[in-house]
Formats: C-alpha cells, structure tokens, sequence
C-alpha cells in the first residue's frame, strides 16, 4: 500500500473517530429529550383525559376521592363528630388540630 493511500486512510480515521463522539452525543441528547418528552405525554396525558372527562360531567376512569365533588367533602366532614372536652389541643391551646 502506498503512504499516499496509507496517510488518507489515517485522516479518514481520525475524521471519523472525531465526528463519531460528537454525533453520539447529539443522538443520546436528542433521544433523551425525546423519552422524557414521551413520559410526561405517558404520565399526564391519561390523567388529564380523565379530568376533563370528570369536568364534563361524566364518570372518571379510574373512580378515586380525587373527583370527590364540594358536598362530598362537606357530608364527610359533618360526619366527624365535634371534638370533646378530652381532645387533644392543638398549637397554641387551640382546639384547631393540624393534619
């Protein structure tokens, strides 16, 4: 093989060997955007089709106390009785307990 030949192959080798790091990073950087772009639309995108389903007036998928409506949460709170005379104090000697 000549060393004309021989020095061409070298340059090649090393343009590759220089452009191949750097293209693999654009890659992996471009794929790792898109797949964190992909699990936000996997994670939110059912739940607010679920939402707006419930906004509408419709019943959610998935049936949980997060789609409890205002008088829901105003009947269970009128079924805990009162606190009594014997009931922990909150701060300050309060009778307000924080959860």
């Amino acid at each position: 093989m000549s060393s004309f030949l021989q020095i061409k192959e070298e340059e090649i080798n090393q343009f590759v060997e220089l452009r191949q790091d750097r293209v693999r990073q654009q890659v992996e950087t471009k794929l790792s955007t898109y797949e964190f772009i992909g699990s936000l639309f996997e994670m939110y995108l059912p739940m607010m089709a679920d939402t707006m389903t419930a906004i509408m007036g419709s019943d959610p998928i998935d049936d949980d106390d997060e789609y409890r409506t205002i008088e829901e949460i105003d009947d269970e709170e009128s079924d805990n009785p009162p606190l009594g005379p014997g009931a922990p104090k909150g701060p300050d000697n309060n009778d307000e307990i924080i959860r």
